[in-house]
């Protein structure tokens, strides 16, 4: 698990140790205005690959959950103004008994909690 604040350059969100199924990253929006927050992919030894990009306006939050991940491999994200945009990334136990993981999905949140928006 990982905690901290965007900046407005690919961070990377995952810890220094290297992590071997999925993760799941949370975002809170805490003031200074509308970001606009960039998740980049970097499988080992290959090439930035644009994840997801989405929008949150002060006080929104969101997650992108079930992101695939290798050991060696990198997932960044940043915030157009490179503040206010904080984030904890979370490992996420693989399913037993072979069961299917679900696929990636961001689920996004108005200042109040309902649900916002979802997409895959």
């Amino acid at each position: 698990m990982a905690v901290g604040q965007l900046a407005n350059t690919a961070t990377a969100l995952l810890g220094a140790s290297p992590v071997k199924g999925p993760v799941n990253v949370y975002l809170y929006n805490s003031g200074g205005g509308t970001n606009v927050v960039i998740f980049t992919y970097t499988p080992a030894g290959g090439t930035d690959q644009i994840l997801k990009q989405v929008s949150l306006a002060t006080l929104e939050s969101g997650e992108l959950v079930y992101i695939p991940c290798n050991a060696g491999d990198t997932v960044k994200a940043q915030a157009t103004t490179g503040a206010q945009v904080n984030y904890i990334t979370q490992d996420v136990p693989k399913p037993s008994g072979g069961a299917m993981m679900p696929p990636m999905e961001w689920r996004g949140y108005s200042a109040l909690g309902a649900r916002k928006y979802n997409s895959v």
